[in-house]
């Protein structure tokens, strides 16, 4: 089984001072170069290894035929609606991806800073979790993540929704009857246990917790083919907007060009709404500015 490897990075170029997510910016064929990630992957690929960072076929991780999903995915289904962002919370996916992140560490005694990458495994989500990632995006999308997680919350409750799970020292797995989601902690979970629930005093009650996903897309019916294409792109623009919310990167006719190939069932005036809701959500207002990017040619002359 591969292992965590560091690769030290003394010239990387420091990710800009507005940019949450430095591993998602685009970046130059210079600057990549620069970097551990890349050097590791060129040297695997001589090497004969074939590349270090790895995630499966799509098509072998479908959620849409599975019978039973975690709470994190039914979570993620009702926030999105969307089958790649239920992959993306799947746990037996996650195990088998594997990805690099920047790192950056202070060394001892004169306090310099050493910046390298980790080739590390994805670790799995818990329900609170797939909330807690949601939610920190925006208030928007806090409040988005929230109303979806009390929902379902509440569908187990009252047993419109049922879910099964091992009790703890247990090794039969049994209904949950729906009073006894009162006294489960939608918050609290343990490394290692972030398919298992918990009483809200912190001790494991219910393991390997699973609901139908027939059920759970019968509560949350998935969108027509148009209003997904909606959705997505908001998402989409939603990821790029973050990762520079003051410099606009694009022309807006560009943005549109580029949104309308990955959802060619997209719409101009569902672009514009997309647009304009992702502007929303992580309030980058640089993208509200007219005239070409800082960056473009026409700037530079």
């Amino acid at each position: 089984m591969p292992v965590k490897k560091k690769f030290e990075d003394k010239a990387a170029p420091k990710p800009a001072p507005d940019s949450p997510k430095p591993w998602r910016q685009r970046r130059s064929a210079a600057e990549r170069k620069a970097d551990g990630s890349y050097k590791a992957e060129a040297h695997a690929t001589k090497a004969g290894i074939g590349a270090l960072a790895a995630t499966p076929a799509a098509a072998d991780f479908d959620p849409m035929v599975r019978t039973y999903w975690t709470l994190a995915m039914a979570l993620a289904w009702a926030i999105w609606r969307d089958p790649e962002k239920v992959r993306s919370c799947w746990n037996d996916f996650r195990r088998e991806c594997w990805v690099w992140r920047r790192y950056e560490h202070r060394i001892p005694p004169d306090g310099r800073i050493q910046s390298g990458w980790l080739l590390e495994r994805e670790k799995p989500l818990s329900f609170h979790d797939v909330w807690m990632r949601e939610a920190a995006m925006s208030d928007t999308q806090e409040k988005k993540a929230t109303e979806a997680r009390d929902s379902l919350w509440t569908k187990l409750e009252t047993g419109e929704l049922e879910a099964d799970g091992v009790p703890h020292r247990e090794k039969v797995r049994v209904k949950i009857k729906p009073f006894e989601w009162v006294d489960l902690s939608k918050v609290d979970y343990v490394d290692g246990k972030e398919e298992a629930v918990f009483f809200h005093d912190g001790d494991l009650r219910f393991e390997a917790v699973r609901v139908a996903r027939k059920d759970v897309v019968t509560h949350w019916p998935a969108p027509p083919p148009t209003a997904k294409a909606a959705n997505d792109c908001t998402a989409f623009l939603i990821e790029k907007f973050a990762a520079s919310p003051n410099e606009r990167k694009q022309t807006n006719n560009d943005l549109w060009n580029e949104s309308k190939e990955k959802f060619p069932r997209l719409s101009k005036r569902s672009f514009d709404a997309a647009r304009k809701a992702a502007i929303n959500a992580t309030g980058a207002h640089g993208w509200t500015r007219t005239g070409p990017p800082k960056n473009s040619i026409r700037c530079a002359k």
